[in-house]
């Protein structure tokens, strides 16, 4: 039975998830409100109307928040197994947030294919380590070694995730038509007087 305090930890991480949750969703819907809209005229085929941008920024938090907050959690309540099974949640699916909010699940699942191969590996290496508490030097050095593939390997995937994100919004952006650009409007004697948006569809 856990104690009074395992509970308020536990609710703890559950507000802290659920108001990450509705921060990202402000963000989005920000992102949306201030995404430029696109004419249907002129844009390619089988563009859908009413398509709005992907913002690369928003990919990428998505990416890190989804892998960073349950890491902090994690930390913040170490003497709870709860919080451990939390971390390795947020580190398997979490990296692979904003490609999917990008419309990337191709991209998405190799990050998760990855990340899958090491936590077997890892998982083959905690079992070689209970099996060598009482063997010899060797057989803990060859234990040991294998964790650390494995959670490289882990790392490895999170980081293809995250780098990939920002370039599957552009992607999706640019495969849509919906790319824009801001650039200075320089007056004829070297002076900025404001900016100009510029569209490609």
């Amino acid at each position: 039975m856990r104690s009074p305090v395992q509970w308020s930890r536990g609710r703890l991480a559950s507000c802290l998830l659920l108001l990450t949750s509705l921060f990202a969703g402000s963000i989005g819907e920000t992102a949306s409100a201030q995404s430029v809209p696109i004419p249907d005229r002129g844009s390619p085929p089988g563009a859908a109307s009413g398509e709005e941008r992907k913002s690369p920024a928003l990919a990428l938090g998505l990416s890190v928040g989804g892998t960073a907050v349950p890491l902090l959690l994690s930390v913040a309540g170490s003497d709870d197994p709860d919080h451990a099974i939390l971390a390795g949640l947020g580190v398997t699916f979490g990296p692979s947030l904003g490609n999917y909010y990008a419309e990337q699940p191709a991209r998405a699942r190799r990050g998760l294919k990855i990340r899958g191969v090491g936590v077997g590996i890892t998982g083959i290496g905690l079992v070689l380590n209970v099996a060598a508490v009482f063997g010899s030097e060797m057989a803990r050095e060859v234990a040991r070694g294998t964790v650390a593939v494995g959670l490289g390997t882990v790392a490895v995937g999170a980081i293809y995730d995250i780098a990939t994100a920002p370039l599957s919004a552009i992607e999706y952006n640019e495969d849509h038509g919906l790319t824009a650009q801001v650039t200075p409007v320089v007056g004829r004697r070297g002076e900025q007087v404001g900016l100009a948006l510029r569209a490609s569809f």
